[in-house]
């Protein structure tokens, strides 16, 4: 919804050329290999979205759209929504358009140039797990004008995801990072804490567990028009339950992002800068 930001950022342009950040994503995704495309949006901003992206992706993949407040499960509860029921439901509105091994991003997130490229070489080499989550080191997800939130992991020795949990007012001070909520469990955080930044790997085998724990989710809590059902949460249970393994694939890449309207200066001059430096073409379609 874009609530601090002011507006529909992922449809916000942060180049001269008309850039949304969403742009430098989808052509890192063709570059690395992938051709199809599923947008996941609200419906009061499907035509918009569809003006925005799908000349752009002509002849380069597959599109689809489809819309949130639509997902069938969810649907008779939207109209007493404002915001959506967070990025869990988001996914499993995307199963009638997805039946094949594929990566899940945030449309205002920027991962890096090498990101899709290692979700791709992962699902090539995942021996023994279900799904890959890329894993950033917190400092280089951090916004300098206010908190983030973000999904604190730890891990095994061999790599593989013990637990993610959502942390929410993220901040850093004076060298300091700290958060909204206190866990006995969780690890303090520090700027080398592995972070899920909703940079995922999935088989359609992710459906069926979402689907299980939506039913639980609204049942408990349907009517609270505050309450998210996130894709971490779905995750963590699972590995947990020992139901999925997740390979965490590290990659010391910096996050680039809008939550903040002040953002958009700072990220708008990163993407002028790898332009200008050869990493991106100057018109990216």
């Amino acid at each position: 919804m874009g609530s601090r930001f002011g507006g529909t950022k992922q449809l916000e342009e942060v180049t001269d050329e008309g850039d949304a950040i969403l742009d430098f994503s989808l052509y890192d995704a063709v570059e690395a290999g992938f051709r199809k495309i599923v947008f996941v949006v609200r419906s009061e901003i499907l035509e918009e979205a569809r003006s925005f992206f799908e000349s752009k992706l002509r002849e380069k993949a597959d599109v689809r759209f489809v819309c949130q407040d639509r997902e069938p499960m969810a649907e008779k509860h939207s109209a007493k929504r404002q915001k959506p029921f967070g990025t869990g439901h988001a996914l499993l509105a995307a199963r009638s358009e997805v039946n094949e091994s594929f990566c899940m991003i945030n449309a205002d997130d920027y991962y890096g140039q090498n990101a899709f490229s290692i979700i791709n070489n992962g699902f090539r080499s995942a021996g023994e797990a279900d799904f890959l989550m890329v894993g950033y080191p917190l400092k280089n997800t951090l916004s300098k004008f206010g908190t983030v939130s973000r999904g604190q992991c730890r891990l095994t020795g061999s790599g593989y995801l013990k637990s993610v949990i959502e942390r929410k007012g993220i901040l850093s001070e004076n060298g300091v990072i700290s958060c909204d909520e206190a866990d006995e469990i969780a690890e303090p955080l520090t700027p080398d804490t592995i972070v899920s930044m909703n940079l995922w790997g999935f088989t359609p085998k992710i459906f069926d567990l979402l689907e299980s724990e939506f039913r639980v989710f609204l049942k408990n809590s349907g009517e609270d028009p505050n309450a998210e059902f996130f894709v971490n949460d779905v995750v963590n249970k699972a590995v947990r339950n020992g139901k999925a393994q997740v390979k965490v694939l590290r990659t010391d890449d910096e996050w680039v992002g809008v939550t903040y309207r002040e953002d958009k200066q700072f990220t708008a001059e990163h993407f002028r800068k790898m332009k200008e430096m050869g990493f991106y073409p100057q018109r990216l379609w």
